[in-house]
């Protein structure tokens, strides 16, 4: 009997859904599914009442719930002895790459301290270029970084953020005024964009999305890093596109608004998947989700 079934099976109890149960605990649907019928074969119990309105639990698995609680929480307190007596002290180190990541950074670290106070923690900036490479060779435990520009093989990615693009201009832009805008009005002003070296696939991918909605070519200008091209908007070179965060003094962020949502995503990708790595990225979906949803 596997014992991380029932791990699986008090987060869809508490999620009161396969799906939502499924995300909680980083496995497929699918995946949940079979490992909840697994389950129910090994103990010759149903568990769970499936409808189309959801999941509840049938009377054995309610009966189950504190079982399987005290089950994994004596787990989990032999993996934390066994996990300190090989490792004194603990550290874990999280490289990023911009200002997003750092806030979410400042927001989730704290709470993740005051759980694991024994865990040395690290943190490392760096390009969007590079930080794949530190993941790979071991540089670091967790990236922050931007779906598709870290496409390593036998990685965990998971995504921790998610906010909506606003159009970024300086403050006394013709457009800083306005309460929101749409992308054919922002097609009159100039686009500042990272350098392609300056990332794997980003930049290159937005030159096309934005030559498709009207800009040209020489409409598109290119900084170095995340900081010059904040400072170049600060300087009213041009405007840009940033999720909905806090910038420097001098940068207003507006609203765009589309047919489509327009949203920024940041995932966590690392390689191993322990108990360690898992609990610091779900706090920094605590941490996103309690900064969505105040």
């Amino acid at each position: 009997m596997k014992l991380e079934r029932f791990a699986y099976f008090l987060a869809v109890a508490q999620t009161g859904s396969i799906t939502l149960g499924a995300q909680k605990s980083f496995i497929t649907q699918t995946a949940m599914s079979q490992q909840m019928a697994a389950l129910e074969a090994e103990l010759g119990l149903p568990l769970l009442k499936r409808s189309k309105s959801g999941t509840s639990l049938t009377e054995a698995g309610q009966a189950l719930v504190p079982m399987a609680e005290r089950l994994v929480q004596c787990y989990q307190a032999i993996e934390t002895f066994a996990d300190a007596q090989r490792h004194q002290p603990r550290t874990l180190t999280i490289a990023y790459t911009g200002p997003m990541e750092q806030q979410l950074l400042l927001r989730a670290i704290p709470a993740f301290r005051a759980h694991h106070p024994e865990v040395e923690l690290r943190v490392r900036q760096l390009s969007m270029a590079r930080i794949g490479t530190a993941l790979e060779a071991g540089d670091c435990d967790i990236a922050l970084a931007i779906p598709g520009e870290i496409p390593l093989q036998q990685m965990k990615h998971v995504t921790v953020m998610e906010r909506p693009i606003c159009a970024a201009v300086a403050s006394s832009h013709p457009l800083a005024g306005k309460n929101s805008v749409t992308l054919p009005e922002l097609t009159h002003f100039p686009v500042i964009l990272l350098q392609a070296g300056a990332n794997r696939r980003a930049s290159s991918q937005i030159a096309r999305w934005l030559m498709g909605l009207g800009w040209t070519k020489d409409a598109l200008r290119f900084a170095d890093t995340i900081e010059d091209q904040l400072l170049m908007i600060n300087l009213n070179q041009g405007i840009s596109f940033m999720p909905q965060g806090s910038y420097p003094v001098g940068i207003r962020l507006i609203p765009i608004v589309s047919d489509t949502p327009i949203l920024h995503h940041t995932e966590a990708v690392m390689r191993q998947t322990t108990p360690l790595h898992l609990q610091f990225v779900e706090q920094l979906r605590q941490a996103d989700m309690a900064e969505r949803h105040p």
